[in-house]
């Protein structure tokens, strides 16, 4: 984990995933960079949850707009593992960010059908400005 001068902290940054915090907002970023292994994806979420658990982290923001397939094993370990276990430490509300593509938005309704199950919002937006701005503001 790196401090730079800002209110930022990178968690992780390699060449499948960024991830960091922001201290102002309270927000922790995923920002998948392309093709990774499934223990790659269970690992970088892991960690999240693990830093979320000894930091403020009021909202997730994950954009997959880059990143290839996932398996539905990895899915179905999202689904049981992430979700509840992100409620468990308090996160309040996540979104994600995604280029339009089908298959994830398919996903993405999934996903979001069963954060209602944990009362947690969920919102999916194209653009992470649009997604940063939901998440500090809430709904406009």
């Amino acid at each position: 984990m790196n401090k730079d001068t800002s209110l930022n902290t990178t968690l992780l940054d390699n060449d499948y995933v960024l991830v960091t915090y922001d201290m102002t907002s309270k927000i922790l970023a995923i920002i998948w960079k392309g093709k990774l292994s499934s223990n790659q994806y269970r690992h970088t979420y892991i960690k999240s949850l693990e830093f979320t658990e000894d930091h403020k982290v009021d909202g997730f923001m994950v954009d997959v707009s880059n990143q290839k397939r996932i398996s539905k094993a990895d899915k179905k370990w999202f689904d049981e593992q992430v979700l509840p276990n992100a409620k468990t430490v308090g996160l309040k509300k996540a979104c994600v960010v995604y280029d339009g593509n089908i298959f994830k938005e398919y996903f993405l309704t999934r996903v979001s059908k069963r954060t209602k199950k944990y009362t947690m919002p969920f919102k999916y937006f194209k653009s992470r400005r649009m997604a940063m701005e939901w998440l500090i503001e809430g709904e406009k």
